[in-house]
């Protein structure tokens, strides 16, 4: 369970890191490039990602990767003092100033994931496509000193998560 835990955590990262280089051809030592897509006269409407964790080391590097995309974004964080809010506030205001966020493709959500209600109610609101899940209370040291603290974030926020995904019809979490 942790492997496969750990697999769909890491995943989204290696594939938006895959999909943003270019591949390189070892033999003659230059990039490939494929030619570009015919225009489609009808794309697709834009999916949208709720990432949890956002204003996190990790969430912050996949949001500003995912914005890069052009994709649609809803950061959720609770910006707790466990890492300084100071760095998680530069993290914020960085994907801010990026141009998919200043185009309208990047919200911010203060919330608990514990906070079931409120959970709920973003998900209806925002009825996201797909949920990348990074938010957890971390600290092994914290979760032995407040073991109930740490269930409840991570145990009981990831049920609600779980729960949005579940009553919005979520493709991908």
């Amino acid at each position: 369970r942790t492997a496969k835990l750990l697999f769909a955590a890491i995943l989204p990262i290696a594939l938006v890191g895959l999909l943003s280089h270019p591949i390189e051809d070892q033999t003659i030592g230059c990039a490939l490039s494929a030619r570009p897509p015919l225009a489609d006269p009808h794309p697709p409407p834009a999916m949208t990602t709720l990432l949890t964790g956002a204003a996190g080391f990790i969430g912050a590097a996949v949001a500003e990767a995912l914005l890069n995309r052009g994709e649609r974004l809803v950061g959720l964080d609770n910006l707790n003092a466990y890492y300084d809010p100071a760095l998680k506030q530069a993290r914020l205001a960085s994907l801010q100033a990026l141009p998919g966020a200043q185009a309208g493709g990047f919200s911010f959500h203060q919330l608990d994931l514990e906070n079931t209600e409120a959970i709920a109610a973003l998900f209806a609101q925002v009825r996201p496509d797909r949920v990348v899940h990074l938010a957890a209370q971390a600290g092994v040291r914290y979760s032995i000193e407040n073991p109930a603290a740490y269930l409840q974030s991570n145990l009981v926020g990831f049920g609600a998560i779980l729960e949005g995904c579940r009553h919005q019809g979520v493709g991908h979490l």
